[in-house]
């Protein structure tokens, strides 16, 4: 499938990951829709790093874009960075908030990231602690409460089978998680089990948002890896995305 580059720089679950079917996805452990009580402060990371490049399927930046009023608007390629700038897209802030629920599992009780416009990226190794347990991800993304809020993971997670269930999105695939993320924002967040690694399948890849408000929408990413785990991700050898 022919993808499209979106240039973000230039405009500055529990048990049971969601698998490869994208009906799967609601299967997960039920996200907590409580009010949080009140922990121990978070230890906060703010990074000034625009993030990287990377690839869109254009019937994703499509479904992104569903709700924007413009005809037509493209992802920018290479050497076309004014089509985006003359355009109503804008990209946001994001907040990133981790929590333990299994004390132990990650190195800090409460990690929360706070990243620049376009948003950026979390390498798994550097929050967990290899113990099991649970722990939760929570989005800020300043929109959740637009009613034209869409949310989306694509996979960037090999597939591979654990007691008979398959876990992991695919490469090149991505799964519309609106409500899940809608339902997860009111309490303490999604959970995700370290269990044999199975956050790192169900978190593998980028979490998108976008939401509108006139002409102008709005879009915001976060990139989830390991590090230490390359042979749970959809890069190379040589580093390319297959």
């Amino acid at each position: 499938m022919r993808s499209t580059k979106l240039i973000v720089g230039i405009l500055s679950f529990a048990c049971l990951a969601w698998a490869s079917d994208p009906a799967a996805a609601p299967h997960a452990e039920t996200p907590a829709t409580t009010a949080a009580p009140a922990g121990p402060a978070a230890k906060v990371v703010v990074v000034k790093e625009v993030p990287s490049d990377f690839q869109l399927p254009p019937s994703l930046w499509d479904q992104l874009l569903s709700h924007s009023q413009i005809k037509e608007v493209k992802a920018s390629v290479e050497g076309q960075e004014d089509e985006v700038q003359g355009s109503s897209v804008l990209f946001h802030e994001l907040t990133v908030r981790l929590s333990e629920k299994n004390p132990g599992v990650l190195k800090q009780p409460v990690i929360e990231y706070q990243f620049p416009k376009g948003g950026g990226q979390i390498d798994l190794s550097e929050v967990t602690t290899g113990n099991p347990g649970t722990f939760f991800v929570k989005f800020e993304t300043g929109g959740t409460d637009n009613p034209t809020f869409e949310g989306f993971h694509l996979s960037k997670a090999r597939k591979r089978k654990v007691d008979d269930r398959i876990f992991g999105g695919g490469c090149k695939s991505f799964t519309k998680i609106t409500k899940l993320v809608k339902s997860g924002g009111q309490g303490t967040g999604l959970p995700f089990n370290t269990t044999r690694d199975l956050h790192v399948s169900a978190l593998g890849g980028h979490f998108l948002f976008s939401w509108s408000d006139g002409d102008a929408t709005t879009v915001t990413q976060v990139k989830f890896f390991d590090s230490t785990k390359p042979q749970y991700s959809c890069q190379s050898a040589s580093g390319a995305t297959e």
